[in-house]
């Protein structure tokens, strides 16, 4: 489902993958105090924001260097917030 600010959601691709570092907290289910969220099949970036209060695709974009043609893989690491 399209967020209402006409962005095109980044689907999750097996087809291509990308180099994240590991960490261990990326297993857990994600909670408000998450520094990391693992991608999982289906997830795309206004889904993954949604699990956040105040987190906009926008900034997962920013946090993780992705841009709106990125391609999300099962078991992406992405950052939620800055380090």
């Amino acid at each position: 489902v399209p967020d209402s600010t006409n962005h095109s959601p980044t689907l999750v691709s097996q087809a291509k993958t990308a180099e994240i570092a590991d960490t261990a907290t990326a297993k857990a289910a994600p909670t408000r105090n998450s520094k990391t969220y693992r991608v999982r099949q289906g997830d795309n970036l206004w889904s993954i924001a949604k699990k956040f209060d105040g987190m906009t695709v926008e900034q997962l974009m920013k946090l993780n260097n992705l841009s709106a043609s990125s391609r999300l893989t099962p078991g992406m690491v992405l950052r939620l917030q800055k380090s």
